[in-house]
């Protein structure tokens, strides 16, 4: 990263990470409902266009007593803040993200790419702690 990068980083940094923050904590992890089989007809409510192959539906649902942590066991937190993340960074490219916070429009693009650079700045940070050597495994 050169000298000018490095200032637009710095100038835009607080901003860019409350917008980020506000798409992972309220959409990213707010939108993951749980849907159960209805427990008379054994069957799931909703039936979805499959994002692959839109002609296939998807009908798949937790059964009774099911969680998000039992069916995706230690894998599902980081599934769960991958989600969350991927959620507020494509939130990002709305410019009524920046409006809830009363940021002109002029900003945005300095705004989307400060918070593309910490992601990937996090990403590599997270690669260091999200191994555990001992058991050889990602936590």
């Amino acid at each position: 990263m050169d000298k000018k990068e490095s200032d637009r980083m710095l100038a835009f940094q607080q901003q860019a990470y409350q917008v980020q923050v506000a798409g992972h904590e309220l959409f990213g992890h707010g939108s993951g409902k749980l849907i159960y089989k209805d427990e008379k007809t054994g069957k799931c409510p909703i039936s979805m266009a499959a994002p692959v192959n839109p002609d296939k539906k998807l009908n798949s649902c937790y059964d009774k007593g099911e969680t998000y942590s039992s069916k995706f066991g230690d894998i599902g937190t980081s599934f769960e803040e991958c989600r969350a993340d991927l959620s507020g960074l494509w939130l990002e490219k709305f410019p009524e993200m920046y409006e809830n916070f009363n940021w002109t429009a002029k900003n945005n693009e300095n705004l989307r790419w400060t918070s593309m650079m910490q992601e990937a700045r996090k990403g590599i940070l997270g690669l260091d702690s999200s191994y555990n050597e001992e058991k050889k495994r990602w936590n």
